[in-house]
């Protein structure tokens, strides 16, 4: 049987292949942590500081212990950031109960991960549904990517969990850096719950922005989310027209 240079070829970007494959499997996990890696920003809030929480750490004594419970929830809460690695990792704890009767573990403390497409916008990787309170993950693998380009992608956080350790993490020869904030002045959203995303099986979808849903019903990120920047004061049912959250 006579090889052909074709043949050749083929063997050797297939060989090529299966090394970068088993190198991207065999590689050590490189993990940021958000909280306290420098130029990392948690946005959907007005303020940079540790924790998840949707209020700052002054509004504790100004509101009620509800709103100040359910502030601590990461409705809207989002990290941005840059890779060129082919799979993300998680490694994240919870607070809280993963799931409630109503509203499946995938909307109350699940992540999504959207990725920017030049002509499409945003487009949904993948989604992260918590078996445990804590636990570390492959949240995505397999991803079409160019090591010399790294593609721009937005991670949401649970609707009605509280997050309480969160690291993002890829194979040790891929990049991962942190993607520059939102300029924009952001949408502030004060509601109850529809706001903060019930009842929503993927949280990237939410209805924050009170606009049509597509089939699938809610979940946590709002048409106005690629847009513009906002602010997710969705806090169950204890709003008040009261000035304790609007006030100074």
């Amino acid at each position: 049987m006579i090889k052909t240079h074709a043949d050749t070829t083929g063997r050797l970007v297939a060989f090529t292949l299966l090394l970068l494959v088993s190198s991207t499997c065999n590689a050590q996990i490189s993990w940021i942590d958000p909280q306290t890696s420098d130029d990392w920003v948690v946005e959907g809030r007005g303020w940079n500081e540790p924790g998840y929480g949707r209020l700052p750490a002054k509004a504790k004594s100004s509101v009620r212990e509800p709103v100040w419970n359910l502030s601590q929830q990461s409705a809207g809460l989002r990290i941005r950031f840059w890779s060129n690695s082919p799979e993300i990792h998680l490694s994240y704890e919870l607070a809280n109960d993963l799931a409630m009767p109503h509203m499946p573990a995938t909307g109350v403390s699940g992540f999504d991960l959207y990725r920017r497409m030049k002509e499409a916008g945003d487009s949904w990787v993948a989604a992260a549904k918590p078996n445990s309170r804590k636990a570390t993950i492959k949240l995505a693998g397999g991803l079409d990517v160019d090591a010399q380009v790294p593609g721009f992608y937005t991670l949401y956080l649970p609707l009605y969990n509280r997050v309480t350790s969160l690291k993002i993490g890829v194979p040790e020869t891929w990049t991962l850096e942190p993607a520059e904030p939102d300029s924009l002045k952001p949408i502030v959203v004060y509601g109850t719950s529809i706001a903060q995303g019930a009842c929503a099986s993927p949280r990237s979808l939410r209805d924050t922005a009170c606009s049509i849903q597509p089939a699938g019903g809610y979940s946590n990120r709002s048409p106005l989310d690629a847009a513009t920047d906002t602010c997710d004061l969705g806090l169950l049912g204890k709003v008040s027209p009261g000035a304790e959250v609007t006030g100074p």
